[in-house]
């Protein structure tokens, strides 16, 4: 079923933009996957962990939590012996294949070479034969922290209201520094969304926020060499890359170009509307037309919402991320100097700067281009990482 999945999963994407009824089918395809059940105990190295409950799933892998078992802990359904470790996520990847495995690989590669605050933490991690239902399957586990708080996917949707000005922008200033280092690396993160960002509560401060799945990560510089080889990427996007996050060059690969790490500040800037507003901008678009979300996203349809007007200062931030041309886009790092400018502002001016739609970014708009006058001030020009 995982190469079923994998083999049409650019097609698909494609289909289910087209005829929004196909992700019911591809929902009731994705329940067919091999589960562990609770109770299910994992042997990771020396350890072993009890499977708690399933914290996500998809196409290629499945998110539980687990707790550690003592070394003396007795066997299932009786009292361990010492308490029980701390609860922790396990990914369990699927690999049907080669080039499964080569992709799990370089996730735990690149996990393993970041340590960053605002990155997830890879703890442990092993390929196996894995004991489901239909039988043993090969898979890759990864073990890492559990952030119990959800993603910011999840707050913004459980919340009542719009979440404060400082909290968005300190949402989105945690994932340009992740996505600093994470370019440093000379890589991109292809796959960013608000689903991906991890919350951890923090009394007195903001949350933390985490940046994971790194498994869609690539080149952050991709020279794109001919038409063939841009239908491969434009595919390979459509298999790894949420659509309403999707940067209009991913849409549409053109041969001569290149593809850079802009894709993720494009996705960045969806994920701050997104904070603002509980939707894509161009889910938004999309809903209030009726048309194609790919050409929302290529026509650069984006509009706001009149509310809440406390937040209507981010919209030149969001715009500047949002530039159809890739090269007038900030890097992470200008985005998180403009989100630090906002926030200082609006400590500064607690009633104008968390409420008026103008905001020190205003400013902005009327440049030809998004990082001017940003020279002087530490933080790298245009294109440059």
């Amino acid at each position: 079923m995982d190469g079923f999945l994998k083999s049409v999963g650019g097609a698909w994407s494609s289909l289910t933009e087209k005829y929004p009824q196909l992700t019911q089918l591809e929902e009731r395809v994705v329940t067919l996957l091999p589960r562990l059940s609770p109770e299910h105990v994992i042997q990771l190295g020396p350890k072993r962990y009890r499977v708690i409950r399933t914290l996500g799933e998809g196409g290629y892998s499945t998110v539980y939590l687990v707790r550690e078992l003592s070394e003396r802990s007795g066997d299932l359904g009786t009292a361990p012996a010492e308490p029980p470790g701390p609860d922790l996520a396990l990914k369990q990847i699927f690999l049907a294949g080669p080039e499964e495995e080569q992709r799990a690989a370089a996730e735990v590669r690149l996990l393993q070479s970041l340590a960053h605050p605002n990155i997830i933490r890879l703890l442990e991690s092993t390929v196996t034969d894995v004991d489901t239902p239909s039988g043993p399957r090969r898979a890759a586990l990864l073990l890492f922290p559990a952030y119990q708080h959800g993603s910011a996917w999840d707050a913004v949707h459980r919340a009542a209201a719009p979440p404060p000005l400082r909290t968005v922008l300190s949402i989105f200033i945690q994932l340009c520094a992740a996505l600093e280092a994470v370019h440093a690396a000379g890589l991109s993160h292809r796959d960013v969304k608000p689903q991906n960002l991890l919350m951890e509560a923090r009394p007195g401060a903001t949350p933390r926020t985490v940046l994971m799945d790194l498994g869609s990560a690539g080149p952050a510089a991709v020279p794109v060499r001919d038409r063939g080889h841009a239908l491969e990427l434009q595919e390979e996007a459509e298999a790894h890359c949420t659509a309403p996050y999707r940067a209009p060059e991913l849409w549409e690969v053109v041969p001569g170009t290149v593809l850079t790490e802009k894709v993720d500040v494009w996705a960045a800037g969806c994920v701050l509307y997104c904070l603002a507003y509980r939707e894509s901008p161009f889910e938004r678009a999309t809903g209030t037309t009726g048309g194609s979300l790919k050409l929302a996203i290529l026509n650069g349809g984006c509009t706001f919402p009149e509310e809440p007007k406390h937040l209507a200062c981010l919209q030149p931030l969001i715009r500047a991320c949002l530039e159809q041309d890739p090269s007038r886009r900030p890097s992470a790092a200008e985005a998180k100097l403009m989100a630090q400018t906002l926030l200082e502002e609006a400590v500064r001016d607690p009633v104008g700067g968390l409420e008026g739609a103008g905001g020190p970014l205003a400013h902005l708009t009327a440049r030809a281009s998004p990082v001017a006058g940003l020279e002087g001030t530490g933080v790298a020009g245009p294109g440059a990482l």
